[in-house]
């Protein structure tokens, strides 16, 4: 391990500072004779006194470029910050090496471009244009007690190393070469659990240890592995900006531009309004004014109910207030910036140390840009710069394993972890990109690019070289289980074999525990000892106990939206019940004129509160209107053989079921029910091509249809003939022209009519459920009807019934929200992401004898 000499001075990273300084204070006892800087701190004493900063440059730059031609390939980029930026580095970058810019080739067009804007833009003072002249000045001063800690130094860096080395500094590194580990494993993922293993297997101190990883994804498995096993960590290129220089880069965007968007973004995180935001989510054609919804009389429809419409008049109301409130943001500009950080102010009577160190960098940015901002979009610049002092951020405290970058390896620590050294992800070499790529230099009297090859493996090796101990893992394959290739500099370093390493992972995944008590369950789901509850509750629970727990227990809604396009099968239920309620049996005689009346009339209020939706929403009334005219295609054939009338629709009902010394309450609305003089048939519309089985009805998951019958006859008194579902799907026939018959020597065709192929489409619709008496009695064609054979009688129907509700409700008082879910019931669930591994599909019980189960 290398010495560290009193009354020297350290160059090293800034993020470093902090450990290297923990470093010093236990190998001295304190650190007042030791200064800690940075390599650029350092040099900037040198250079000459009122430089430009890099945002003043930059500001230049743009005056300059103001005076570029027209047809320059450039013209329009010569106010953006990334392109001034990329100028400013490659100048920068070719002055350190004393380029001559009037030797630029002008041979292509691009370099006719380029050095148009160079022209520009060279002669503005950097402090890198000096840094010849600086060194040579400095040629006769001794630098022994300067010490520089090994890392891996880009080419401009080293211009000084190597003159700080050449005149008495000294590098803090290690005399012994590494005692080198390599690794494989089976995917990135395992790494971890490796790095894991060897640091507890062998009792290393995390303060000895830094690991260099090359993704954000090996970044958060680690601090996941290191969490479980509480092995103490920092990350040193961690971007945590603060809250208050989020809202300063927001205010700022928002005095640039006053969009709608920088609106939302300004008034959500700079005043913390979400109710402000939300209302321009939905209403975004009435910026910067709130539309006038208070003056819009409601009628109801099937898209947006009473409630929600309330909702929108209460946010009207609000955003209204704030915004006369805070109209003084309208007329801010760029002169406004003093106003908005007052503001700020006010918000943190208390500031951070970091939120401090913020304040004054920002002020130091706006400071320094001020001479240069005259309008709105000259905020460019200053915005951007200030979101790179996000970038620059290092932690304020230091513990345990440092996990950095491969640039942050220095021979600080003294044990090292390369994770993910492959060739993909493991980037050694550094190439220009950009405009002025390797195409670009090649053609310049800079630096080439094999010397700069050759430089930088130079640097990364001689770096690894102060590692005592060096640990590098080479995963087969990524997070994805694609194979991964060796890196070819890593391998030529440590010319050895890898060694597999076999990490076990855990293959059962242990299901956690999802149960209430008992007694929790009666206060969450009784009252008054009766439980209430609708069918589609029961089934709920039937399916998935969890998502009943959650949507009945927690009472957590799934977000409604009425252009969801699942919200069709509801809309088409509610126009078919208009339809039937105003031209009973002959609903489906209706013309497309009385069609499009109805659906037009469940459009007309959202087109009154959304009118920038309206073309939208015209196509959704054209797609739902040809959609209806198919499905009474098909169901006129159906009322045309049924001889019942139609005598109630979404007629609300309850049941009571007496259970022990309680009772369970039943509610719900049934769709349509049919009667004659003695007799009654449910129908429940559905958007599918849903089928009534005996094993859904004995495990719960399909009730509705029974309870509707039960319930009904319960009140009427009348004899149940059968319940069914009507689908409102219609599914496309295919029309041949021919029917060939090859049975004979010379093959027959017959012309199939247009007439023929029609029928097939509207008598194909069939009704599906049970029937408990003889269908026919009302209906001229038995075959509209389909029906199981093992169909309950209606006794039955009845005895099964209160058989499975009492066993449903049972099992929901005892506390049972087990994610283990029926078939497909995770597919369109709101809640999939809640349980996520827990969830487990089963077969659900016949919830008909409890005995057996």
């Amino acid at each position: 391990m290398f010495d560290i000499v009193d009354n020297s001075i350290i160059l090293a990273d800034a993020n470093l500072h902090l450990p290297l300084y923990d470093k010093i204070l236990k190998m001295k006892g304190n650190t007042l004779s030791i200064k800690v800087m940075s390599l650029n701190a350092f040099t900037a004493n040198y250079y000459p006194d009122n430089l430009p900063s890099h945002i003043e440059i930059l500001y230049q730059y743009k005056e300059r470029l103001q005076s570029l031609s027209k047809k320059n390939a450039f013209f329009s980029s010569k106010e953006a910050p990334d392109f001034l930026n990329a100028c400013l580095s490659f100048i920068a970058w070719a002055y350190s090496f004393n380029f001559d810019f009037s030797t630029l080739k002008d041979e292509t067009q691009k370099e006719k471009d380029l050095k148009e804007v160079i022209n520009l833009i060279k002669d503005i003072p950097l402090k890198e244009s000096y840094t010849s002249k600086t060194i040579n000045e400095l040629k006769k001063q001794n630098f022994s007690n300067v010490y520089i800690l090994r890392r891996m130094f880009t080419d401009t860096e080293y211009i000084w190393i190597r003159f700080l080395l050449e005149n008495n500094a000294h590098m803090l590194e290690n005399d012994s070469l590494p005692n080198k580990h390599y690794f494989t494993c089976s995917n990135a993922r395992t790494q971890a659990s490796i790095v894991a293993k060897v640091i507890l297997e062998n009792k290393m101190n995390a303060d000895d240890i830094q690991i260099a990883v090359t993704s954000l994804s090996d970044t958060q498995v680690l601090c996941q592995m290191f969490d479980h096993h509480k092995i103490p960590y920092t990350i040193l290129n961690k971007k945590t900006p603060s809250n208050l220089s989020q809202k300063l880069i927001l205010g700022l965007t928002w005095l640039k531009d006053k969009s709608l968007d920088n609106f939302k973004d300004f008034v959500l995180k700079f005043y913390q309004e979400e109710l402000v935001k939300k209302y321009f989510d939905l209403f975004p054609f009435a910026y910067p004014e709130t539309y006038p919804i208070n003056q819009i009389e409601y009628h109801k429809n099937s898209l947006i109910d009473e409630f929600t419409y309330q909702t929108y008049q209460n946010l009207e109301v609000y955003t209204k207030k704030w915004l006369n409130e805070h109209n003084q943001i309208f007329a801010w500009n760029h002169k406004n910036i003093l106003d908005m950080i007052n503001e700020l102010k006010e918000q943190y009577p208390q500031l951070s140390s970091k939120d401090l160190t913020t304040i004054k960098q920002s002020i130091d940015l706006i400071t320094q840009a001020k001479p240069f901002l005259r309008q709105d979009k000259d905020l460019d610049i200053l915005i951007d710069s200030l979101k790179k002092i996000q970038e620059c951020e290092s932690p304020e405290t230091y513990q345990g394993v440092l996990i950095g970058t491969l640039k942050d390896i220095t021979p600080l620590k003294k044990t090292i972890f390369i994770l993910s050294a492959e060739a993909k992800d493991l980037n050694v070499l550094s190439l220009k990109t950009g405009i002025f790529d390797e195409a670009y230099i090649q053609d310049t009297k800079l630096p080439s690019l094999r010397e700069r090859i050759d430089f930088q493996i130079e640097q990364f090796y001689k770096t690894l070289d102060q590692i005592t101990e060096l640990y590098v893992i080479s995963p087969q394959s990524t997070y994805q289980s694609k194979t991964l290739e060796k890196n070819m500099q890593i391998e030529t370093y440590m010319n050895m074999p890898c060694e597999f390493i076999a990490v076990h992972e855990h293959s059962r995944f242990k299901t956690p525990q999802f149960e209430l008590s008992q007694e929790f369950a009666d206060k969450l789901y009784l009252k008054h000892k009766t439980f209430v509850g609708s069918i589609s509750r029961l089934e709920t629970f039937a399916k998935c106990p969890l998502k009943h727990f959650i949507r009945y227990g927690l009472y957590l809604k799934e977000n409604q939206d009425w252009q969801d396009i699942r919200i069709r099968g509801t809309i088409l239920h509610h126009i078919l019940e208009t339809l039937t309620l105003k031209y009973k049996k002959d609903y489906v005689k209706v013309n497309v004129e009385q069609i499009h009346e109805v659906i037009e009339n469940e459009f007309q209020f959202a087109k009154m509160i959304f009118p920038n939706k309206e073309k939208w929403i015209d196509a959704q009334i054209q797609e739902l209107q040809a959609k209806t005219e198919l499905i009474l295609e098909q169901l006129a054939y159906f009322e045309k053989n049924w001889h019942m009338n139609i005598f109630k629709q979404e007629q609300k009902f309850s049941y009571s079921i007496p259970w022990h010394d309680m009772s369970i309450e039943l509610y719900g609305y049934i769709d349509r029910i049919d009667t004659s003089k003695t007799s009654f048939c449910i129908f429940d519309y559905k958007s599918s091509d849903k089928d009534l089985r005996v094993a859904d009805f004995e495990n719960g998951t399909s009730l509705q249809l029974a309870t509707y019958t039960i319930a009904t006859q319960a009140q009427s008194n009348l004899i149940p003939t059968g319940s069914f579902y009507i689908s409102l799907k219609s599914s496309p026939v295919s029309h041949k022209p021919l029917s060939l018959n090859y049975r004979k020597k010379i093959p027959e065709s017959t012309r199939i009519e247009i007439k023929e192929t029609l029928d097939t489409f509207t008598q194909q619709k069939k009704l599906k459920g049970w029937a408990y008496q003889d269908i026919t009695t009302y209906c001229d064609k038995d075959n509209l009807f389909t029906t199981k054979k093992e169909s309950p009688s209606f006794e039955e129907l009845k005895h099964k019934h209160t058989e499975i509700v009492t066993n449903l409700t049972e099992d929901i008082l005892s506390g049972n929200i087990r994610p283990d879910h029926d078939t497909n019931a995770c597919d369109y669930c709101a809640y999939r992401m809640i349980c996520r591994n827990g969830r487990n599909e089963v077969i659900k019980p016949n919830r008909t004898n409890k005995e057996d189960q």
